[in-house]
């Protein structure tokens, strides 16, 4: 897989080189991690930041655990 990689150093959305950071591979692509999140990441219903790590799940929805609050009082509920 290095050698591959090494000849395919240039990811297809925006053109880094894949060998100067962290990738993934998706259907034989490779895909920088920036454009991983942008194409196929979950965002978190409340900041609607990209959610890296632990995730808190609730009624469909997707938060990270500081997100997850208490409507009324701000409680952080995933403490």
């Amino acid at each position: 897989m290095f050698k591959h990689l090494q000849e395919q150093t240039e990811e297809i959305v925006c053109g880094c080189e894949l060998a100067h950071g962290g990738f993934f591979v998706r259907q034989g692509e490779y895909i920088c991690t920036l454009d991983y999140q942008g194409l196929y990441g979950t965002r978190c219903f409340s900041c609607q930041d990209f959610i890296e790590g632990e995730v808190v799940s609730a009624l469909g929805k997707t938060y990270h655990p500081r997100c997850f609050v208490c409507s009324s009082c701000k409680y952080v509920a995933a403490s």
